[in-house]
This record gives structure tokens, sequence and C-alpha cells, in this order.
């Protein structure tokens, strides 16, 4: 049977052919392995985001303050040793900031969502932010079985850095906490 990564490879592709434009959680400068991460911890967000658009091209404001974001979250999975979870989205497909969600491009996603969670077989998944949350829980067939957390979303802006901070270091350190309890360990060590 094909690793973890081939897998997840196949699927990419297979993702690829189904969409126009999708986007996914690469290694990010050797920092984290992102979508290729196949330990037991799943990040999961809710879309990839094509930060503004203007003329179907992306703001370079928007875009600049989202790359930033992206990069303090991996800088957290690693400090907190998840360098080695797996990172996605439910849905993978690209779209302007202020489109909204709609149920079924979820449903067209879902199956590929599936198939990826098979792949890593995620002890715990978090979901970063509310809507993730609450779609993980109506969706997911056993969600008692997968220990489901709910974290704010890496892009998470709306209180002073020093308190976003301050909740982001909680979350993450309640996870570790939580899966040392349960006998957990992974391959990454805090830093």
């Amino acid at each position: 049977m094909p690793d973890k990564r081939e897998r997840l490879r196949a699927l990419k592709e297979e993702i690829e052919r189904e969409f126009p434009r999708v986007w996914f959680f690469e290694d990010h400068s050797g920092v984290v392995d992102g979508y290729w991460g196949t330990e037991s911890v799943m990040f999961v967000g809710e879309r990839p985001s094509l930060g503004g658009v203007v003329k179907g091209r992306r703001k370079a404001g928007a875009a600049a303050n989202s790359d930033k974001m992206l990069k303090r979250f991996f800088a957290r999975l690693k400090t907190y040793g998840f360098k080695h979870a797996h990172v996605t989205d439910v849905v993978k497909e690209s779209m302007p900031v202020d489109a909204p969600l709609s149920g079924e491009q979820v449903d067209r996603n879902w199956p590929y969502f599936c198939k990826e969670m098979s792949i890593v077989e995620p002890v715990v998944i978090v979901a970063l932010g509310g809507r993730v949350f609450h779609i993980l829980r109506r969706r997911l067939e056993r969600p008692d079985r997968l220990r489901l957390r709910k974290f704010c979303h890496y892009a998470y802006r709306w209180r002073p850095a020093a308190e976003r901070e301050e909740i982001f270091n909680k979350e993450f350190e309640g996870l570790r906490m939580d899966l040392a309890t349960r006998g957990l360990t992974l391959r990454s060590s805090p830093d």
C-alpha cells in the first residue's frame, strides 16, 4: 500500500483535475508540512481565499496581509510542536474573500475532504473558526470518535494583538496538554 504522502499526492492531483482554482497549505519554507503533514492532528480551515478581487485579480495588499497571517500561523504550529500536522480546508476551491460559502460547495468538496481524512487518520481535528467547527460537527459521522476542537481562525484580527496572541497560545497549549494526557506524542517537539 502506498504511504500517506503518495496517497495525498494522488488525491491532490484528483482535486486539481476536478476544480479550476484550488489551493493547498503547502510546505512553507521548511517550517511546517502543511497539506503533506501526516501526523494524527489535522487543522482544518474553511476555504482558500483569493483575498479581495479586482477584475479577477487578487489585491496586492490583501494577498500580502494574508501571507503574513499564514506565516504567523505556521510559526505557531512549529513553536508548539505541530510541524508535521496535516493542514487543509474543507473546501479546496479558491474564492474571493467576500464570497459566501454555499452548502453546494461544501457538498461538492466533501467527498474529497473525507478521502483526505481517511488518508491522514486524525485522532484530533482542529476546526479553524466557528463556521468550520459547525460544518464538521454536523457532517462528521462520528464526531465523538474523533476529538473535534475549535480554535480561532489564524486570520482572526478583531482584538488587540497581545490579546489575540494570548488566545492562540492558550489554544495550542491546551491541545498539547490534551494530547499528552491521552498518551499521544508528536514527532516534532515544541521549540
